[in-house]
């Protein structure tokens, strides 16, 4: 999904933020850790597990020099969704012309009726299983959304 934990080592203490993307270029952080007394395998990324989110909550003052507040910078990147709408999907019975990946097996797929665009976001939770997020009609939307080429979200 799009919540993640981060990690590093400072010495001996393991600090740690869960975050989660908005979007891929948006996250909200959700909690944040120390963890002076870590596990070493926790200060792997082989052996890191959710079970190592543990520890302290950090105490932050940034009016305080000696206690500035966590800095996080993580760009986003987007991963390949691992189900993909079939070629003979349909909506309202006539064929799916354009898909986009959003990734976490989110798409939006659409199609063009006269000049309204059709569109509904949809999540695979298995491969033959999807829920519907949302549906949308745009009558006048551009032309260039009509296309698979330029079709974005």
């Amino acid at each position: 999904g799009n919540v993640w934990i981060i990690a590093r080592l400072e010495g001996e203490t393991l600090i740690m933020i869960k975050i989660k993307y908005t979007d891929k270029a948006t996250f909200t952080v959700l909690e944040k850790r120390k963890d002076p007394k870590a596990d070493k395998a926790c200060g792997k990324q082989e052996t890191f597990a959710e079970s190592c989110f543990k520890g302290d909550v950090p105490e932050e003052d940034a009016k305080d020099p000696k206690k500035p507040p966590i800095k996080v910078v993580v760009p986003g990147e987007r991963e390949p969704s691992p189900i993909v709408p079939a070629k003979d999907s349909k909506i309202d019975d006539k064929p799916v012309t354009m898909k986009l990946d959003l990734g976490g097996n989110v798409w939006i797929i659409a199609r063009l009726e006269g000049e309204t665009l059709i569109m509904i976001k949809i999540k695979y939770t298995d491969k033959a299983t999807f829920t519907v997020l949302e549906k949308r009609k745009d009558p006048k939307a551009d032309k260039a959304c009509g296309k698979q080429e330029t079709f974005a979200e």
